[in-house]
């Protein structure tokens, strides 16, 4: 039977994703499918390419995360337009 390279460690990390996805509480939910996004980014990325574009991953997920918050919080149609 022929495995397909690098197959293990995906299966390991999909098995205790699901499990945790399953046990954490809702509002947890997706922090759990983030982290597991990051930890997968990072086992198959090279070494030497590996921190510059996760610094940049992890800006562009924070800026996101804080103009859907204002974009949420936004009264009038007007403002949410800016975002």
């Amino acid at each position: 039977m022929n495995v397909i390279p690098g197959a293990a460690p995906v299966l390991t990390i999909l098995i205790i994703t699901f499990a945790l996805y399953w046990c954490v509480p809702q509002r947890w939910k997706n922090s759990v499918l983030l982290v597991a996004g990051y930890f997968i980014y990072l086992h198959f990325s090279t070494p030497e390419l590996q921190w510059k574009p996760l610094i940049i991953l992890l800006l562009s997920t924070g800026i996101n995360f804080l103009c859907g918050k204002a974009l949420f919080h936004a009264r009038t149609p007007r403002v949410k337009k800016c975002y």
